[in-house]
């Protein structure tokens, strides 16, 4: 199950079919800010949380946070139009698993909300941003 934090209908429904074109993967709520999000995540647990870091209502790395301490057991996935290394640092500060740019192509999404689910985390086209617990720490 995953979780969308997008605020572009038109694009967070694309997202949507992307990811359940994966026969194991099921959005089970689509939020337009970060208020609907983790209502959401009340009442509904997701497995990873596809979060668009330019969410009006909520700063992203915040919102992160917000998800983190909310649910724990629920893993985040950064999507940002941003492709800055230090962001995607700051992400997984956050608490995020994975940063993935929204240039990334449509498989390269599954893969990575599939690979945060399943807590394999790999290097996807050097697109994902991965980090070993040793490298956590430092960052």
């Amino acid at each position: 199950m995953a979780h969308i934090g997008k605020r572009i209908t038109k694009a967070r429904e694309g997202i949507e079919r992307i990811i359940e074109s994966s026969d194991d993967l099921e959005v089970v709520i689509s939020a337009a800010n970060g208020g609907e999000l983790l209502d959401g995540l009340g009442r509904q647990p997701a497995d990873v949380v596809v979060l668009d870091l330019s969410l009006p209502d909520v700063q992203g790395l915040e919102l992160i946070r917000r998800v983190r301490e909310s649910a724990p057991e629920t893993q985040v996935l950064a999507f940002t139009m941003h492709s800055e290394e230090a962001l995607g640092v700051n992400s997984v500060r956050a608490g995020a698993l994975g940063f993935l740019t929204k240039g990334a192509a449509p498989s390269q999404l599954r893969e990575a909300v599939d690979a945060i689910r399943t807590a394999e985390i790999e290097r996807l086209s050097g697109r994902m941003v991965d980090f070993t617990d040793e490298q956590r720490e430092t960052v």
